[in-house]
């Protein structure tokens, strides 16, 4: 069993089965308490400081994009993705990131800091080696970290801590919209979402995931949200081999969740049924019941080569996809939710359906230019994962 303190990074999009995995991780007497969801404001000022060196206009608090057909992002990315995390001198932004890491450790997480906890970090990884430090013990080696929307920063993560593991959990795109809209009017929290926002973000994940995974495969696990829940021994054991821990039935939930270190239980978050111990299977389908066929028939429109391509059955659109008029109104719609929502767009609806075509033409040729596709990196990502070759022109 690996004695030294090793972070073991969960990494993926909301409502995709990260706190799960995160759950199940953190139940393990061999794994200190997971820090959930409070990573985001350090990666946002790591980010700050590299745009600031490019001289790339982003403010600190807008949402990690992706590179999505912007030369500029594109440019943005790659020097986040050769970054030194260890160098990255973060201490101007202490008052910003240290108050939110605490606020959102103490609303989601089992393992809190308080603000103070950051007051002497300079760097990135200054600020997650002293979480690892100050929880791992001989005895509970693995620290676990649970963040969304930070896939991109997998890379110099990995180049500042080694030894990290990396589990990155997927979930088919229609079951994440449909909880984000059923969680969002059962929490009263409200259902608008910018629906393409949202799923650039889950082909993102998908996209460097599957890149990360070519160049680390060893510390790198792929994992099946759908699966999961259906054989949750079978792939805790998975999880724990990835680790090279043992299993414990503890880890199943059975009784509730609780951390081993910190002895706060966790409940079940579902958006679909009354929360309680366990995993359970009855929210896998619920989608078909939550959404209606434009929803259905768009994401499948925006998503269809990684669905395919994780297996995942389209049953709307059986065919390479051409946006039909009502998805057309669906998207054009979709582009009104507001400012204030979550969004990563140009808000031009005509660039971005020009942008889809583009993506869709590039991603089911037989070959393409390496030129165009090399303009939007995360299709170059997926290209390589559906096997298209690229030809100069």
């Amino acid at each position: 069993m690996n004695t030294k303190n090793t972070p073991v990074f969960v990494i993926g999009v909301a409502r995709a089965g990260t706190t799960l995995a995160a759950r199940i991780l953190s139940s393990s007497p061999f794994c200190s308490a997971a820090l959930i969801d409070s990573q985001e404001s350090i990666f946002k000022a790591h980010r700050s400081n590299i745009a600031e060196s490019i001289e790339h206009n982003i403010a600190y608090d807008e949402p990690l994009y992706d590179a999505y057909f912007s030369s500029d992002r594109r440019k943005l990315s790659e020097h986040i993705q050769n970054s030194d995390l260890k160098v990255s001198d973060i201490s101007k932004y202490f008052f910003t990131y240290a108050k939110d890491v605490s606020q959102r450790s103490y609303k989601y997480s089992p393992l809190t800091v308080e603000p103070d906890f950051y007051k002497d970090v300079q760097t990135v990884y200054d600020a997650i080696n002293k979480v690892i430090e100050t929880n791992a013990t001989s005895k509970q080696p693995f620290v676990a970290f649970k963040d969304n929307y930070v896939i991109e920063f997998a890379r110099p993560l990995k180049k500042a801590f080694p030894e990290a593991k990396f589990i990155f959990p997927f979930r088919d795109p229609r079951a994440i919209v449909a909880s984000r809209i059923v969680g969002g009017k059962k929490n009263n929290a409200g259902s608008n979402i910018h629906f393409l926002s949202r799923m650039r973000a889950w082909r993102t994940h998908l996209a460097w995931a599957f890149a990360f995974m070519a160049e680390f495969p060893e510390d790198a696990l792929m994992l099946p949200y759908e699966q999961v829940v259906a054989s949750p021994e079978t792939w805790g054991k998975k999880i724990c081999d990835f680790l090279g821990i043992p299993f414990e039935d503890c880890m199943l939930g059975n009784t509730g969740f609780a951390s081993s270190s910190q002895d706060k239980a966790w409940t079940n978050n579902s958006s679909f049924e009354d929360r309680g111990p366990g995993i359970f299977t009855r929210s896998v389908d619920a989608w078909r019941k939550s959404l209606s066929d434009d929803f259905i028939k768009s994401i499948e429109y925006l998503c269809w080569h990684e669905m395919r391509l994780l297996g995942y059955s389209c049953e709307k659109i059986h065919s390479l996809p051409v946006p039909t008029q009502d998805v057309y109104e669906f998207l054009d719609n979709d582009r009104h939710v507001g400012s204030s929502v979550w969004r990563c767009d140009t808000q031009s609806f005509e660039e971005e359906i020009e942008n889809e075509q583009k993506r869709h033409a590039l991603l089911a040729a037989g070959n393409a230019s390496l030129q165009e596709i090399e303009n939007d990196v995360l299709t170059l990502a997926m290209a390589e994962q559906l096997g298209v070759q690229q030809v100069e022109k």
